[in-house]
């Protein structure tokens, strides 16, 4: 499938963008400032909860990236195969990252209600660590938003044209290099797993680095598997 083929066919013409970021925006922010309010007293360990939800949603992300993104397993994770390899990697491949348009803002972001749903799959574990320790909770829940809102910023900029102001920032484009080595058809199957902090591309040994790439032909092509 061509970029033009899921612009023209599964961007639906009633698509409004700004819905969209609006509905991400929104729900992040309203989560924040939920905890926020709801902290109380924090003491130092309180950011230790922080510390370690910020590592095990890298090691989710990763997870996430390595399996169900990449792997067209059967059942619910099939539409987290079709979302990414099928939609995004289409659109994008290492060679051609910008996006047309805000309207690929569409296959770019989670669905407007992404993160609600991810808010409810981890309500569980909120309700456990609040009810050990209130601010636990909310700790928890604060680290997975900011995780998330960082996510969601430096990955749409990384798809921002090179004439972009914000895609010059030195952070931007420290991220974008090791995301277009993800983006080309031959290592997104193998490497560059993590976005932001490749913590756990480092620790499995799946960072792929361009300015260290020798030869491209030898790494395995992606299987689709369809």
């Amino acid at each position: 499938m061509t970029p033009e083929q899921v612009r023209h066919e599964h961007i639906p013409a009633s698509y409004d963008y700004r819905w969209h970021v609006a509905c991400c925006v929104v729900t992040t922010l309203a989560a924040a400032a939920v905890c926020v309010w709801r902290l109380t007293d924090v003491q130092a360990w309180h950011w230790l909860v922080f510390g370690g939800t910020m590592f095990i949603t890298n090691a989710g992300e990763y997870a996430l990236h390595r399996g169900p993104f990449h792997v067209p397993f059967k059942g619910f994770a099939r539409p987290l195969y079709f979302r990414h390899t099928t939609m995004h990697h289409a659109m994008y491949d290492h060679e051609s990252m910008a996006w047309d348009s805000p309207r690929d803002l569409l296959w770019i972001l989670l669905p407007p209600w992404g993160y609600a749903a991810v808010i409810a799959i981890t309500s569980p574990i909120v309700a456990l660590l609040g009810w050990l320790e209130p601010n636990a909770g909310w700790m928890f829940l604060l680290a997975q938003t900011v995780y998330y809102a960082v996510y969601e910023l430096l990955h749409t900029a990384s798809h921002l044209p090179a004439s972009s102001p914000l895609a010059q920032s030195r952070i931007v484009r420290a991220v974008s290099r090791h995301h277009r080595v993800h983006h080309d058809p031959r290592l997104m199957a193998h490497y560059n797993f993590n976005f932001a902090l490749p913590l756990f591309d480092w620790l499995f040994k799946t960072t792929y680095r361009e300015r260290h790439a020798t030869d491209l032909a030898a790494v395995p092509p992606h299987q689709t598997r369809r």
